[in-house]
């Protein structure tokens, strides 16, 4: 695999901000097909920005809970 640059953030203007930064940047939250992809290098992003520690996001849609916003 090629070099590549990551940030995990724990907030929406910590995401934005890495990702305005990034010249060619993608979000990452988990259970993603990127790293296959990057290893056989059909994706390849220079920054991963790895938003799942957002608490904000996991009170809301992308919650594992049962229990989903109205």
């Amino acid at each position: 695999m090629y070099d590549f640059s990551h940030q995990k953030v724990s907030s929406v203007a910590g995401a934005v901000a890495a990702i305005q930064n990034a010249e060619d940047g993608k979000f990452i939250a988990g259970g993603q097909t990127i790293f296959p992809t990057m290893t056989t290098r059909v994706a390849s992003p220079g920054h991963l920005t790895f938003f799942r520690g957002i608490s904000l996001l996991h009170n809301g849609f992308f919650s594992t809970s049962p229990q989903r916003p109205a």
